[in-house]
């Protein structure tokens, strides 16, 4: 119980029909499958590099292994973007040169970066590499205040 501003007693306990106790409901329900999803991606940033290890041979070129995971994310991507109906709207606009300027440099780091990882899964153990790994966090937050100037908080 408690007393609104007129002085006049209320009952204070949540129920079901009240915007209050659905709300808190929501959050917990939020907050419970953030929990799942982070477990879920700490156990494949785990898993990673032993399955790499299992599965992926040491002559296979790195190249060509980073370059077909590249054309299978392009495949659903694009399926994905033909269901929304964005795929056409996409190709009305696009043009090479912005194609090239927006997303020309960010594409090949990224493909140098994937490399990488792939060499590195070959090279390292697995907890070396996850530690590795996960420094690149405080790598970009000190790269980008000592470049740019911008605090990350």
């Amino acid at each position: 119980m408690g007393i609104n501003l007129r002085g006049q007693s209320q009952n204070l306990e949540a129920r079901p029909d009240q915007p209050e106790f659905k709300h808190e409901h929501q959050d917990k329900g939020l907050a419970l499958l953030s929990s799942l999803f982070s477990l879920l991606l700490t156990i494949q940033y785990g898993a990673q590099p032993l399955i790499s290890k299992r599965f992926t041979r040491r002559e296979v070129i790195v190249t060509s292994s980073v370059l077909a995971c590249e054309v299978v994310k392009v495949v659903c991507a694009s399926i994905l973007m033909a269901k929304d109906g964005t795929l056409k709207r996409l190709f009305k606009e696009w043009t090479l040169i912005g194609f090239l300027t927006a997303s020309g440099l960010p594409a090949a780091i990224y493909a140098l970066q994937n490399s990488l990882l792939q060499i590195s899964y070959r090279n390292l153990d697995s907890l070396t590499f996850s530690m590795l790994n996960q420094t690149k966090l405080y790598f970009t937050a000190l790269f980008t205040y000592i470049i740019l100037g911008y605090v990350i908080t």
